[in-house]
């Protein structure tokens, strides 16, 4: 049997954006070593931005839940702390 070797091409594409210019996409499989090993670097930290975004903007989520619920548990107490008030205002009389 002969040995067949698939070779794995990297497919990845990352776009440069410059103010008032068109974007340039540059594709990993065309670049040097050199050139890889920067795509690489701009790469992992997009990657992490973009983990870093996600995560903040679940925790903003969860932190938003959080408050709604207790500013309706500090509305009821609020509410009952008036009740409280007119009664012995009431009582007063």
């Amino acid at each position: 049997m002969a040995d067949a070797k698939k070779e794995i091409v990297d497919e990845r594409v990352l776009t440069i954006k410059k103010d008032g210019q068109e974007d340039v996409e540059v594709k990993f499989s065309d670049l040097d070593n050199e050139g890889k090993v920067l795509f690489n670097k701009v790469w992992l930290i997009k990657k992490e931005k973009d983990n870093f975004i996600s995560d903040t903007n679940f925790r903003v989520e969860q932190l938003m839940i959080l408050e709604k619920s207790y500013l309706g548990i500090m509305q009821q107490y609020v509410e009952k702390d008036d009740g409280e008030e007119k009664k012995s205002d009431e009582s007063d009389k």
